[in-house]
């Protein structure tokens, strides 16, 4: 296509708010929207994951993510921008990403949990040599403290970031203050804080006040690299984008005491039993302090009794398992009765939407 353009037509002028991309969301909640996204955001959101440290001084970047998804291009356009090479992947090969690593031939990248844990069992991943990989980071959705655990063993240096379509596409990242792995393993958990340029409140669901420190709360955004909306969609995107600018996110969030920001789970996957809100990301969190459990994924299904009840498959690490008698009393140790499973399920692998997500509404189909 570029070479069959007329080269006189090339230089097209351009405005900041001029569109640059229709995305769509992940759609792990709904059916997913259109995202208008401007070429103002995605400068804006380059130059703040610059300035903030997350894309350091890399040579080259492997870009694990696809192009249908916003995670491709905002790990692309800060790259572009700084000069940095970008080492581009069809599709997610764990034996192809460890021979690079290996060779030396990328210093980092970002990935799912998901694409960690393929890597982790792989064949391969036990020979890699890991020394000249300078770090790797972890963005569209919580990555366990056990998997950065493995990394950060190995000598590399791994951390979480936040962002959203609507809002960044990266507005959070955690940025270590020192070179101790330790520091990155206390915090392994933390988004950070919020970029340069953006600003960050977590407010309450149901009255929109601001939540105390150290509460829980809804997290809302506001920055120059905000979207534009949603695309023939004015209804939602009135419910986004809210009072003077700020960004609803959907996301519980809460503050430690050091001002760094944690993710605890989606307003809108909680769900009510027996009058009682609970949340999957809760559950899911104690299910996986079992020594045997790798990964657990929590929905709530219809009940005739309780309106709806929580449900949970589990997949166990290789060589270990649990009954599921054992692991509802194990769960009654670190839960109210009310927000044990009623049922708990082994399976081979957790249910993951295109883009790498935790697919709840999967679970649901499982147990229906």
């Amino acid at each position: 296509m570029i070479l069959k353009t007329d080269p006189r037509e090339v230089n097209i002028p351009l405005a900041m708010n001029d569109r640059c991309l229709y995305v769509h969301t992940g759609g792990t909640t709904a059916v997913p929207k259109i995202c208008i996204v401007s070429h103002r955001q995605m400068v804006w959101n380059s130059f703040d994951i610059l300035a903030t440290g997350i894309v350091g001084a890399f040579r080259t970047v492997l870009i694990t993510f696809p192009f249908f998804h916003i995670g491709g291009w905002n790990t692309f356009t800060p790259l572009y921008h700084a000069g940095i090479t970008s080492v581009l992947m069809r599709d997610f090969n764990p034996g192809l990403v460890l021979d690079l690593i290996h060779e030396g031939r990328v210093e980092n990248f970002g990935a799912v949990e998901a694409m960690l844990q393929f890597l982790i069992a792989h064949p391969k991943f036990a020979e890699t040599d890991f020394s000249r990989l300078k770090g790797i980071i972890t963005a569209a959705a919580p990555c366990s403290k056990a998997v950065m655990k493995v990394f950060l063993d190995k000598g590399v240096p791994i951390s979480q970031t936040y962002g959203m379509t609507e809002a960044g596409p990266s507005n959070c990242g955690y940025v270590a203050r020192s070179d101790s792995m330790d520091e990155l393993l206390d915090n392994s958990a933390s988004i950070g804080t919020s970029m340069f340029h953006c600003d960050s409140k977590i407010i309450n669901q149901e009255s929109g006040a601001e939540v105390e420190h150290g509460e829980i709360g809804v997290l809302c955004l506001r920055s120059s690299h905000n979207f534009d909306g949603y695309l023939n969609d004015p209804a939602r995107t009135g419910k986004v984008i809210q009072e003077d600018g700020w960004i609803y996110t959907g996301d519980l969030a809460q503050q430690d005491p050091d001002g760094l920001l944690y993710i605890r789970g989606r307003a809108d996957n909680m769900f009510i039993s027996g009058g009682e809100n609970i949340s999957p990301e809760e559950i899911e969190n104690a299910l996986m302090k079992h020594p045997a459990v790798a990964g657990a994924l929590c929905a709530g299904i219809p009940d005739p009794k309780w309106g709806q009840a929580p449900v949970a498959l589990v997949v166990f690490h290789a060589g270990m398992s649990a009954a599921e008698d054992e692991l509802k009393a194990f769960c009654r140790d670190h839960l109210a009765d009310y927000k044990v499973p009623k049922q708990i399920r082994p399976a081979t692998e957790l249910p993951l939407t295109g883009v790498g997500k935790l697919n709840r509404n999967a679970v649901v189909e499982v147990f229906s």
